[in-house]
């Protein structure tokens, strides 16, 4: 249904034009003003995965403009661009007409207070599933509970994965308070628990197949920036789409 939603809404891809733009230049002004004075360690994806030990050493004043920096894409630059992207997906699904071309730019600044309100509840749904790996991960070694601890961590990601979905549709798509909507995620998921899980696996298995299909068209000769990009555009309208396709769905609207 969210696949046919996508399609039968053509402004939802004019979103996603702006929102991809956006985090262009956000990686631009972080490879351009930041990159070079931190550590090779935190830039260089290789030593990331390697596990290996490095110095954390900044420049002077690197911290500073680092912090700036996160604070300004954290409270500023995302909660801006969730709003105009899911905020305006769920007007574009909810009504039929054209829309602006910068229509995006209109529904950021009009909804920015509960895009910020989605920015917090995502970021403390993500520390709570870190806290709860992180306990797995403390337990790990003593038998029984280890695997216990791991299967608890692993249907706390489904979970999670599918109480993002919802409760941002619903702070999305809802006339109601941001409190209430995201009771109503929590409220839904609780009761559903089946759903609940099955959402969330069968979303996290279908977002690495497209992540990678879209690293594979890069490998393309000559097209491949050009079919990663359009695959990614596709992905995000998708995204765009699928929170409040859920909701209207389990709402029954």
């Amino acid at each position: 249904m969210a696949w046919r939603r996508l399609w039968r809404t053509p402004p939802v891809f004019n979103l996603v034009f702006w929102d991809l733009l956006i985090s262009l230049v956000v990686v631009s002004v972080y490879t351009a003003r930041l990159a070079h004075d931190l550590p090779k360690s935190l830039t260089n994806p290789a030593h990331l995965l390697s596990g290996q030990a490095a110095p954390l050493t900044l420049a002077p004043g690197a911290l500073l403009r680092l912090g700036l920096f996160l604070a300004t894409v954290l409270l500023i630059v995302t909660p801006f661009r969730v709003a105009g992207l899911y905020g305006g997906a769920a007007e574009s699904l909810g009504s039929e007409g054209r829309r602006s071309f910068l229509y995006f730019f209109s529904v950021g600044r009009r909804l920015f207070w509960r895009g910020l309100v989605i920015t917090g509840a995502g970021v403390a749904l993500l520390l709570v599933v870190v806290l709860l790996g992180v306990g797995a991960s403390l337990v790990g070694g003593v038998p029984v509970l280890g695997p216990l601890a791991l299967a608890v961590w692993v249907l706390a990601i489904l979970a999670a994965v599918t109480i993002a979905f919802r409760g941002l549709g619903a702070l999305a798509a809802a006339n109601t308070g941001a409190w209430a909507a995201i009771q109503d995620a929590l409220r839904w998921c609780q009761q559903h628990g089946g759903p609940t899980l099955g959402f969330g696996l069968l979303t996290g298995l279908l977002l690495l197949a497209a992540f990678w299909i879209v690293a594979q068209l890069a490998f393309v000769p000559v097209l491949g920036p050009i079919l990663a990009f359009g695959g990614l555009w596709v992905m995000t309208g998708m995204l765009a789409v699928l929170p409040t396709v859920l909701y209207r769905v389990t709402t029954g609207e």
